[in-house]
């Protein structure tokens, strides 16, 4: 889904699933349409948001989160914060440390550490807010869409060809 749709139709769908099966609300704060950053930080982001709500879901004891997701020429700004009674000192400096916690907050920092970026977690007895900065080079270029749209051309000129000349539909050309 996420190659198909793109990152907001893939986090939209994925936090409607968890309105309808949990008793944690997520409301969501994003542009209409996000631009396309590479498959890489689309997942990174993606699975941040899931393991970020997964985490709120089973660990704060909030019913409601939040998800925004800002872009600019800077990059891409993934925030997801609850109102749960915190992460303990002691799991977060094991997060920092060890590889034994699993995907949660370990693979956040690894995935955004990949990707050149950076990842806050703020937390207290009021909440915890999670902030992933993503760098800009890995928005997808108007360059690198238009060499996909005119591969995908050229592909479709191969499939519909009339004798020795290629056109996009049947109709013939002089």
């Amino acid at each position: 889904m996420l190659d198909e749709c793109g990152l907001d139709s893939a986090i939209a769908w994925y936090v409607r699933g968890i309105n309808q099966r949990n008793a944690l609300h997520v409301e969501m704060q994003m542009p209409r349409k996000l631009q396309r950053l590479s498959k890489e930080a689309e997942l990174a982001v993606f699975r941040i948001v899931q393991a970020s709500l997964t985490n709120i879901h089973l660990h704060s004891g909030s019913d409601k989160a939040t998800v925004r997701i800002k872009q600019d020429g800077e990059g891409c700004t993934v925030i997801v914060s609850d109102t749960g009674h915190g992460i303990p000192d002691a799991v977060l400096d094991r997060s920092s440390q060890t590889k034994g916690l699993g995907v949660g907050i370990l693979g956040m920092r690894e995935r955004v550490k990949q990707l050149g970026g950076r990842l806050e977690i703020e937390t207290s007895g009021n909440g915890t807010r999670v902030k992933a900065m993503i760098p800009g080079h890995h928005f997808r270029t108007a360059r690198a869409v238009r060499h996909r749209h005119f591969i995908a051309e050229v592909q479709a000129e191969k499939i519909v060809s009339n004798e020795d000349k290629v056109y996009l539909d049947d109709s013939p050309r002089t």
